[in-house]
């Protein structure tokens, strides 16, 4: 609750702060990071910690001073689970955040919150003891569906700090492995099959040296195959 508290408290500062025109040009994102912080210490917050939650459940984990993680709420139960399946994963593997809370006011048995993290092992180096989470990591139903190509979704997340020069595409119905294997058996087109929380695709890595030409003979490839 202190840490809701005090980003609606920061949200009071700077909506009455005359340094406002100047957050203007502050960049938004889903957390506050280095740059963000130091603006927001260099305009009178001494300490500036994240939380994640949701509309349903509140604050569902918070960051202490020893910034490694997000410990989790004491009040709550966390599952990481693989999306689609609900099978549980091993603390580290990112899957899908699953909470159940036995408030007596509005109690919630396994809630899907579509939210992607992972547990990190170990306590906080801060003394709290409770289950500590990597934090927000995306969503698990990130994905892009191509207009006019049915089935096709594109699962390379929006994220610029999760983006590189590779993508994943997959095409509903159809299982990574099959999808990899007729691109190879079918067009020549080498591909790695990616079967994991929130993408089932495959993985498309251009290189320097890959020609236009190239690609849209993958686009074909891709186009034909979902429709069958």
């Amino acid at each position: 609750m202190n840490c809701l508290l005090r980003s609606l408290a920061l949200l009071l500062m700077l909506a009455v702060s005359t340094a406002w025109a100047e957050s203007a040009r502050m960049p938004l994102r889903p957390a506050f990071d280095a740059e963000q912080r130091a603006w927001l210490k260099e305009h009178g917050l001494k300490s500036v910690l994240n939380f994640y939650g949701t509309a349903d459940l509140g604050s569902i984990a918070y960051e202490s001073e020893a910034m490694e993680g997000m410990i989790l709420d004491e009040e709550l139960i966390l599952e990481i689970v693989r999306p689609g399946t609900g099978d549980p994963l091993p603390d580290g593997e990112v899957g899908e955040v699953v909470i159940t809370t036995l408030n007596p006011d509005y109690p919630l048995i396994r809630f899907a919150t579509g939210d992607l993290s992972a547990v990190l092992p170990g306590i906080s180096p801060c003394g709290r003891t409770n289950v500590r989470i990597r934090g927000w990591l995306g969503r698990a139903d990130q994905t892009t569906k191509v207009r006019g190509i049915p089935r096709v979704q594109v699962f390379t997340p929006t994220d610029p700090s999760r983006t590189g020069a590779i993508a994943n595409v997959g095409i509903g119905g159809m299982k990574p492995g099959v999808l990899a294997s007729a691109l190879m058996d079918r067009y020549r087109i080498f591909t790695v099959a990616i079967n994991t929380a929130g993408v089932t695709g495959v993985r498309v890595t251009p290189q320097l040296f890959t020609t236009t030409a190239e690609l849209d003979a993958l686009v074909r490839a891709i186009t034909e195959l979902a429709r069958g």
